[in-house]
């Protein structure tokens, strides 16, 4: 029998097998959106005219008066207002994970299964989202970043916690510091 090699779940390509016209327009998007990013669009609008909310983040107990805000699915480039996953959403260009809840994975679930209760979360998220008055709210004494350092604060739509309404229709748990097996 022969020698049993290591599993290896992205090997990397050779040299001579990676795909040159792609790379080339990937490299060409990226000189786009970083000149975006530098030198705002076209226009004349700069980067610095476009307002943040999230200058005075709320306090325990006393969120500021929500606003209606249009979110999407989170793609390649703009990272304002979408959702990434079914706890985790761009705000304002600030990365936030919702403190309250913990959803099933879709970048790297464990099976087909989270994955698909994963992308209901996400797809639901974003459906509640659009559904009203957004408010950030930091929960008493809860901490302000994560060791990501994104935001850490349950989002309210209208006064209710999203967090709440995956949780009861069953797409989310309750946030217990780690992440639970789906599977």
């Amino acid at each position: 029998m022969g020698r049993i090699l290591p599993f290896r779940r992205n090997p990397a390509p050779r040299k001579s097998e990676l795909p040159v016209l792609p790379v080339l327009a990937l490299a060409a998007m990226l000189g786009t959106v970083s000149g975006l990013y530098l030198f705002g669009p076209a226009g004349g609008e700069s980067r610095a005219a476009v307002p943040t909310q999230l200058a005075a983040l709320p306090s325990a107990g006393h969120p500021p008066a929500g606003r209606t805000i249009r979110f999407s699915r989170c793609d390649f480039g703009s990272r304002r207002n979408c959702v990434v996953d079914g706890d985790t959403v761009w705000l304002d260009g600030e990365k936030i994970r919702l403190s309250d809840i913990n959803t099933p994975e879709i970048s790297d679930p464990d099976c087909a299964y989270e994955k698909q209760l994963g992308e209901r979360a996400t797809e639901r998220l974003i459906v509640l989202l659009n559904s009203g008055q957004v408010t950030l709210v930091q929960a008493p004494g809860e901490r302000n970043r994560d060791q990501y350092d994104r935001l850490v604060r349950e989002l309210h739509v209208n006064g209710a916690s999203v967090g709440d309404t995956l949780v009861r229709e069953g797409l989310a748990e309750e946030w217990q510091g780690f992440r639970r097996d789906w599977c």
